[in-house]
């Protein structure tokens, strides 16, 4: 989606870039910071000489990871855009900036993902770093680059990227060791210097080798998929607050490049002259000379430099050269100069642009999905567990094994419109460690659930935050020792000793959140396989899966797992808003199907709608229109967004379009519907459905 603040901000001076596996550093100190005495070269002059390529240039913003394969860019306009964060307190969202203030929780440099890759033994909800579809491919996607906001550096600051690539995972068990890290300032011709706070610009060419000598480990490439990317700002902060406007891991070979030419008089190549290029976000700022070094080292005589746009966050850039002397630093990655070039500046171009880097459109696909498909509640029961009356949670059952009731307290219903369920849980049972809430969703004993055919369990929820705000962090509220925000999902047939599973636990978020998961992936505990959903740590339950009992009579939800220490801390309180298990979607061969998707962006493109038995070919064959039928609605349509981590803060409906897709010829078999989107910028935007439709 568009980012709020569409980055049109001042960056301040002093900002950090790094390309190519050079680290490009700011130059340009606040008043406060060490400066070393310039060296006196001769009269010099630099100016640009293709203005006309970059003023009022438009360009795509190219191949972007999270906006082409997980649907939603990292713009930080949602809180789980950051997808896991460690140490931090006041984590928030707003107006497109990402801010936690560090706290060493319970020890540790702070310190987040934007891929989050999961836990182990945990069920994790659809868009983690674990499940191949969401992924980052090595060999495709190879530019990191993110803009933060970072307290004053000191000389022992360090910042730090790392990765993981091990299936299954094992965080926080086996933290990645595969990573590169350096000091955070810029070396000038004999003195370091920390950056001052400010917001700055990282920037890494994952093809080559970054970071300082001795902090550098492992290759990007040397698999074909990282499951985990994780960035410290500074692995020894002690406090302070940081902030991400936005990261971007780019496909560089599908980004625009454009060549910046420039002529020079007075440069003296005996004390190394070299051009840095800087970037500003806005005509004052550029016309002023303000901005931060975007490519820095580059030999004058060159006379030209490609900057490829597709690093950049969609907004509005002018750019600008500066003419310095700079010394080689030995001893740094590559051999290359990390100098501060403007300590020894000697001239400073007119500048050019702007250049606008437009958004990407996003495309949800609301039909098929998990979520469209016949809904056991309303199709077979007859009233939707949509938490509108008292019967969709079935608080009277039979007494199972002596249990005194359903662990809940404080029920009650909001009807009034809303529909929601309210509940907080009891504390542990003597003898037990964490609560043991029951949700039983209703099931007509007489037309139990057809596991062979209803198979999508979704649920929409929020639990609410402590009230003591030094307990609001993540780590906490999902550990052993607090609220335990964890849910899972219990099923039985007759028995849950004889003929009952217990699916592994499923990590939930804060604020109203949207996730699903597939009891397909339920199988009997001997088979071995890590995408096996069922939790083999407990030992009471049969777990024989899913489809394989044919039929559950019995269904529930355990929402969370609190803790005597997180009993009345406020995050043992939930609210649902609705419950569903749904069907695939199915489809007549020779009739028409209606795909219900909705796009941001679009600039009034229609897509291109494709169906696929392979997510790795989107455009295996091209769907036809029907042309005569009148659309159809979506009975059981839940408009959300493409569900970044599936569990989603932010459940905002997509504008809903309808292709009416003409299966006239289409063999039977089961396929996903691919959509794809190309803008008047140049961006093309290619998603898939998460769940198939089955034409029969």
């Amino acid at each position: 989606m568009l980012k709020l603040s569409y980055l049109i901000r001042h960056w301040p001076t002093g900002l950090l870039l790094a390309v190519a596996g050079l680290l490009v550093t700011g130059a340009a100190r606040s008043s406060q910071a060490q400066v070393e005495s310039p060296r006196v070269g001769a009269q010099a002059t630099i100016s640009i000489s293709n203005p006309t390529a970059f003023n009022n240039f438009m360009v795509p913003e190219g191949d972007d990871f999270a906006t082409q394969v997980l649907g939603n860019a990292w713009d930080m306009n949602e809180r789980r855009d950051i997808g896991w964060e460690e140490n931090y307190l006041n984590v928030s969202a707003s107006n497109g900036i990402w801010s936690g203030t560090f706290t060493p929780l319970p020890s540790g440099a702070g310190y987040f993902f934007p891929l989050f890759e999961g836990f182990p033994g945990i069920l994790n909800w659809g868009k983690d770093g674990e499940n191949d579809a969401y992924a980052i491919n090595t060999a495709q996607y190879t530019n990191l680059s993110l803009m933060i906001y970072s307290p004053a550096r000191t000389n022992t600051s360090v910042y730090q990227v790392a990765w993981t690539t091990a299936k299954p995972v094992d965080w926080p068990n086996n933290s990645p060791t595969t990573n590169f890290a350096a000091l955070d300032g810029c070396y000038g011709y004999t003195t370091f210097f920390p950056w001052p706070s400010g917001w700055r610009v990282y920037n890494f060419d994952l093809t080559q080798v970054n970071g300082d000598p001795g902090n550098n480990s492992g290759d990007w490439n040397a698999t074909s998929f990282i499951r985990g990317l994780r960035f410290t700002p500074d692995q020894n902060a002690t406090s302070g607050t940081f902030k991400v406007d936005w990261m971007r891991l780019v496909d560089p070979t599908k980004g625009t490049k454009i060549t910046m030419s420039w002529t020079s008089s007075g440069v003296n190549s005996t004390v190394n002259d070299k051009v840095d290029i800087y970037v500003a976000t806005s005509q004052s700022d550029a016309d002023a000379g303000i901005g931060s070094p975007l490519y820095r080292g580059i030999p004058v005589a060159n006379g030209s430099y490609q900057i490829n746009t597709s690093v950049f966050a969609p907004g509005q850039y002018w750019f600008f050269l500066v003419l310095g002397q700079e010394t080689n630093v030995t001893g740094l990655s590559n051999g290359q100069p990390k100098n501060c070039t403007a300590h020894y500046k000697q001239a400073v171009s007119a500048p050019v642009g702007p250049v606008t880097v437009q958004v990407a459109p996003e495309v949800v696909i609301n039909s098929p999905s998990p979520m469209s498909g016949s809904d056991y509640a309303r199709d077979v029961v007859g009233n939707p567990w949509d938490m509108c009356d008292d019967a969709d949670v079935q608080r009277q059952f039979p007494n199972i094994n002596g249990d005194p009731g359903d662990g809940l307290r404080n029920v009650s219903y909001d009807t009034s419109g809303t529909c929601i369920f309210n509940a907080q849980v009891e504390p542990p049972r003597p003898g037990g460690f964490t609560s043991d809430d029951q949700v039983w969703m209703n099931v007509d004993q007489s037309k139990p659930i057809d596991t062979t055919k209803y198979r999508y369990m979704s649920i929409r929820l929020m639990i609410d935050p402590p009230t003591n705000p030094d307990l609001n962090y993540i780590s906490w509220l999902v550990g052993n020792t607090g609220p335990g925000w964890v849910t899972r999902i219990i099923w039985w047939n007759n028995n849950i000793a004889t003929d009952g599973t217990v699916a592994e636990a499923g990590v939930e978020y804060e604020g109203w959140h949207t996730g699903w998961v597939d009891l397909n992936r339920a199988h009997p505990e001997s088979d071995t396989s890590v995408d096996n959903i069922v939790d083999r740590t407990d030992l009471y339950p049969a777990n024989l899966g899913w489809s394989e009992i044919s039929t559950a009579p019995h269904l529930r939800w355990r929402i969370i797992e609190t803790t005597a220490g997180g009993v009345n801390s406020g995050a043992d309180v939930f609210h649902i808003d609705w419950v569903k298990l749904t069907a695939m979607d199915t489809a007549q061969a020779g009739q028409v199907f209606a795909v219900h998707y909705g796009i941001t962006a679009t600039n009034g493109n229609t897509p291109i709608v494709y169906y696929t038995t392979s997510l790795s070919a989107p455009t295996q064959h091209t769907a036809n229109a029907a042309s005569s039928v009148a659309p159809v609605p979506l009975a059981n349509v839940v408009y959300v967004p493409s569900l970044l981590r599936s569990f989603n803060p932010v459940d905002v409906a997509a504008p809903d379009s309808v292709f009416l897709w003409d299966m006239t010829g289409v063999t039977a078999g089961t396929y996903y519907v691919c959509l794809l989107v190309t803008d008047a910028a140049g961006n093309s935007t290619t998603r898939c459905s998460d769940t198939p439709v089955q034409v029969q």
